[in-house]
């Protein structure tokens, strides 16, 4: 239901318009056999894509015949057409690599008519996540509330999707010149690991002195972790 729907003859003069519903639309008395007819959707539902317009003709009992379409076609005499669901897959990634981050909690949100919608609200895991049904024109914001453990928590990120179902993304601090396609309608988002530098000199002196045995541990669950294990000057 809610898609506007026109049908045309084949000089482009409207026969029909109307809003699908929860049954086949019915046309009659005004078509004709051995004529061309289209059929186009001019305004998807939400959560969908308005899909291509194709033509059809009927035969001399009326029986209809859809030609150049991979979105519609014939069945059991009702003609119909197809719409996409929109898709926005989000990936959780660390800065620098590839695979995904598990660990983060995301929340997806729009600004709604009575106030911030919440659209999702996950974990990340070994996979991306794929949202479908999300509105074309909305900007949606991408919000990592908790990092993975040793890892620092991202800016928001912004998205919108396009009428075809192409995907525009940008950080939240950046102006709107800033939209850019994304690849594959795929969200990045990533965190950059949380980093120390750790420096061994002699008292006095700022030139880093070799040759000490250093290890960095931390208490949990009542015994003692080791973090890190190295000789000074000879180890990053």
């Amino acid at each position: 239901p809610g898609a506007h729907m026109e049908l045309l003859d084949s000089t482009g003069n409207t026969i029909a318009t109307w809003v699908s519903t929860t049954e086949p639309y019915v046309v009659r008395g005004k078509l004709l056999p051995g004529e061309t007819y289209t059929l186009k959707e001019t305004a998807a539902p939400d959560g969908y894509l308005v899909t291509s317009a194709f033509t059809f003709t009927l035969d001399s009992n009326l029986t209809p015949t859809v030609t150049g379409t991979t979105f519609g076609g014939v069945e059991d005499g009702v003609i119909y057409m197809v719409d996409a669901a929109t898709t926005v897959t989000i990936s959780k990634q660390a800065v620098g690599g590839g695979a995904e981050l598990p660990g983060a909690r995301l929340t997806l949100t729009h600004e709604g008519a009575s106030g911030t919608v919440t659209d999702a609200d996950f974990i990340s895991g070994n996979a991306p996540r794929t949202i479908e049904r999300l509105l074309v024109g909305t900007v949606y914001t991408l919000t990592e509330t908790t990092a993975p453990n040793g890892y620092l928590v991202a800016e928001s990120l912004q998205f919108i999707i396009q009428a075809d179902g192409s995907v525009l993304a940008k950080r939240l601090s950046e102006p709107d010149s800033a939209w850019q396609a994304v690849t594959a309608n795929t969200v990045i988002l990533k965190d950059a690991p949380t980093t120390v530098t750790l420096s061994k000199r002699a008292v006095g002196g700022g030139a880093e002195l070799p040759g000490a045995a250093v290890t960095v541990t931390h208490a949990e669950a009542g015994s003692t972790v080791t973090d890190a294990q190295w000789i000074s000057g000879f180890d990053d």
